[in-house]
């Protein structure tokens, strides 16, 4: 009598299609929440692509109350950050001539159980190209946090840090100061294992584009390539080399 053989294949690793807690993403998180809890003052600079954004709205799913408040370039100095606030918070606009006031208003809208993240803090920065820099928005916003006894997070690129070092106060009171270069070739991999790549050459092909252009960003740009030129919703190894063609040839088309 001859026996039925079933090959039984291993099941597959769970695929995860939101946020990935690579390990840039972990060190982040921790800052963030040591903020929140302790009231403190934290700042975490990083370069393009590690994730920044992602992770500050994976903490508001968790603490819905937290407040972020997003920079635009072109936008910075105290005057736009204390309208930028009001706007976020309901209030009337500031009195250009009473910023003092203004600030006292937004410190006790917030709190002194709240938490503010400010992201794309390097925004904050009012460029000057005849002279320095104005810095005075970063120093206010300590200002703030202190007067209203809440916690704050500046969040922004690797700019953020160089300017913090120039500002003795708020550099003291910055705890901890989290400073991230690049996405690791540690967070490619994870973050293409939760996608469901498990191709060590691929993953460190991967991790090679991460590095030399726009860190995880690009990554997930060729996961969602792949998913466009494939057939599955998890792409394959072979979905992944068509989406590194496809995107490789457009780029050399647009030059």
């Amino acid at each position: 009598m001859t026996a039925n053989v079933h090959v039984i294949k291993p099941e597959a690793p769970p695929v995860h299609l939101g946020f990935v807690e690579t390990r840039s993403a972990q060190a982040m998180t921790l800052a963030l929440r040591r903020a929140r809890a302790k009231g403190k003052i934290v700042a975490i600079s990083a370069a393009s692509g590690v994730g920044k954004t992602a992770t500050v709205f994976h903490l508001k799913q968790d603490a819905p109350e937290t407040l972020v408040f997003t920079a635009k370039s072109g936008e910075g100095g105290v005057w736009n950050l204390a309208c930028g606030l009001c706007n976020l918070l309901g209030l009337e606009p500031p009195n250009g001539r009473d910023l003092a006031a203004a600030r006292a208003d937004i410190a006790d809208r917030i709190g002194p159980d709240g938490f503010l993240v400010i992201d794309e803090a390097q925004y904050l920065i009012k460029r000057n190209p005849r002279g320095p820099d104005d810095r005075d928005a970063l120093e206010w916003a300590r200002q703030l946090a202190e007067e209203g006894f809440f916690a704050l997070a500046l969040v922004g690129d690797l700019r953020l840090d160089k300017a913090i070092n120039e500002l003795p106060q708020l550099k003291r009171r910055t705890h901890p100061r989290v400073t991230i270069s690049h996405a690791s070739e540690a967070d490619v991999d994870l973050y293409c294992r939760a996608r469901g790549l498990h191709d060590d050459d691929i993953i460190r092909k991967l991790a090679n584009v991460a590095r030399r252009n726009g860190g995880l960003g690009d990554v997930e740009d060729i996961f969602a390539t792949a998913r466009d030129l494939g057939r599955t919703a998890v792409p394959t190894v072979e979905d992944i080399l068509a989406a590194l063609e496809y995107l490789e040839f457009t780029t050399r088309r647009t030059k």
